[in-house]
């Protein structure tokens, strides 16, 4: 087993600026899907950013437990009015879930892509340690958790979660709920440009990427989403994407989720 450090360090971006991250894997459909509670009926604009504890930078194919971790720490802001661990380090360890998923999937100790309801799972069994005692900027792709990030695990844990349909997406983010999906990335996403929103898809292929929406707007009469990245703050407007519902729908992978801590 490889033990992590655990010297206090700000979080470091990736090493490689010019290859891009993803490590989306699409779920096979599941007859629980699209169960999602009852919500208000109204799209309303909303703008949940303030409840982001920062902006991550992966450095492996770990975008769907960056953006899982990222949703919990802002769901327990909304809901709890709490952050995780504050102090020299920030949030969530971004690894954690990582490993232990691609162990699950026998694709350890890969670079390789994860399933976003196999995290989900792990996270509602098992929980998510602080960045603290397992710190993102050692992380490396082959470490294993170690006793103490186990055992610091059990105190976040999700408590459900629950699919959504592009439909039910907007409604959800507009009762103040940070939303978990992945989406088939494509040359106008990767080479987007500050300030600008996205309406129309493009050629090329990156894979599936997860990614948070923090927050839509009416706009002319048609949503639009902001998308929490895990690029780092030089990519899109300081880590955030603006992408219409048609762009958007286009190009997700159904379902998207919504969790609860």
């Amino acid at each position: 087993m490889t033990k992590t450090k655990t010297n206090p360090k700000p979080r470091t971006g990736n090493a490689t600026k010019s290859k891009v991250f993803t490590g989306y894997l699409q779920d096979e459909p599941d007859d629980r899907d699209y169960a999602l509670s009852a919500l208000n009926t109204t799209i309303t604009d909303i703008d949940m950013s303030e409840y982001v504890q920062y902006i991550r930078d992966q450095k492996y194919n770990n975008c769907v437990t960056c953006a899982i971790d990222a949703a919990f720490e802002m769901e327990n802001i909304i809901t709890h009015n709490k952050k995780v661990w504050v102090g020299e380090q920030y949030g969530l360890a971004d690894g954690f879930l990582y490993t232990l998923a691609r162990q699950e999937d026998g694709s350890f100790p890969e670079n390789v892509g994860t399933y976003p309801r196999k995290v989900l799972k792990i996270a509602t069994k098992v929980g998510m340690p602080p960045d603290k005692v397992m710190p993102y900027a050692y992380y490396k792709v082959k470490d294993e958790p170690d006793l103490k990030a186990k055992l610091a695990a059990n105190f976040y844990k999700i408590k459900r979660y629950e699919a959504l349909s592009k439909e039910q997406i907007p409604y959800a983010v507009s009762n103040k709920k940070p939303v978990v999906f992945g989406m088939l990335l494509d040359n106008a996403f990767v080479n987007y440009k500050k300030g600008e929103i996205l309406t129309q898809t493009t050629d090329g292929y990156y894979g599936g990427h997860a990614m948070v929406i923090a927050g839509l707007k009416i706009s002319n009469g048609q949503v639009v989403y902001k998308i929490l990245n895990s690029w780092g703050r030089d990519k899109g407007n300081d880590g955030y994407y603006l992408v219409s519902q048609q762009y958007f729908n286009t190009r997700l992978y159904e379902p998207a989720w919504a969790i609860y801590v």
